[in-house]
């Protein structure tokens, strides 16, 4: 049976998803005004697009080596 890998990184791209609801939902509460979400959410979609390309150029080791390459 394959192991989990618990490395810290791999918890970036829900972390992003969760973050990106969080805006739109203070956004839309009144909490925050809509002039920041509008800075924000392009952000947070960048950032979760380079995640994706870095996991995807295969720069996390974890997968291919069996282990966690951090821990």
């Amino acid at each position: 049976m394959q192991e989990i890998c618990k490395c810290s990184h791999h918890n970036f791209i829900p972390f992003l998803v969760v973050l990106f609801g969080v805006t739109f939902s203070m956004g839309y509460w009144g909490i925050i005004g809509w002039d920041i979400v509008s800075v924000m959410w392009p952000v947070i979609v960048i950032l979760l697009g380079l995640s994706l390309l870095v996991d995807k150029l295969g720069m996390c080791k974890c997968a291919s080596s069996g282990s966690c390459c951090c821990c």
